[in-house]
């Protein structure tokens, strides 16, 4: 190869990189801390859409992380940056939902990333939002247990 094709194909190669709009993909990385036990799963629910979360059907992904010494880590690969929020919760039975008592008062530890809490209801999406820039980022929810 020439030393101007050579040139060519690099100086190419770096406007591509450099390009508004190139997308590079982001790891998310969630631990869940503080549970209970290590026993059934935690459920954590990634959202990037305000009028979704934290419904069931607003997910933009749902995993199952199996605890160890107390805490569940998990890492969403490959995730455009943006603004995304979490909601977790520990399903100790292993029974697949999260189960709530009279009045809909959550029988199993749950959270929200950024430490927003519920009040009545679920927190906004705005209280657990988070930004997610491109070199990744690492968020760590607290059951409290």
């Amino acid at each position: 190869m020439s030393k101007k094709s050579t040139l060519a194909l690099l100086l190419l190669s770096a406007v591509v990189c450099f390009l508004p709009g190139a997308v590079r993909a982001a790891d998310l990385t969630v631990t869940v801390a503080g549970l209970e036990s290590d026993d059934g799963n935690v459920h954590i629910a990634l959202y990037s859409d305000p009028a979704g979360f934290p419904k069931s059907d607003g997910m933009l992904s749902e995993v199952r992380a199996k605890p160890k010494d107390r805490q569940a880590t998990w890492v969403f690969k490959n995730l455009a940056a943006g603004t995304f929020a979490i909601a977790v919760f520990h399903d100790a039975n292993g029974n697949g939902s999260f189960d709530q008592g009279a009045f809909k008062i959550p029988l199993e530890d749950y959270g929200f990333s950024m430490g927003a809490r519920a009040f009545f209801s679920a927190p906004d999406f705005d209280e657990a939002a988070f930004p997610l820039p491109e070199e990744g980022r690492t968020i760590v929810i607290d059951l409290g247990n």
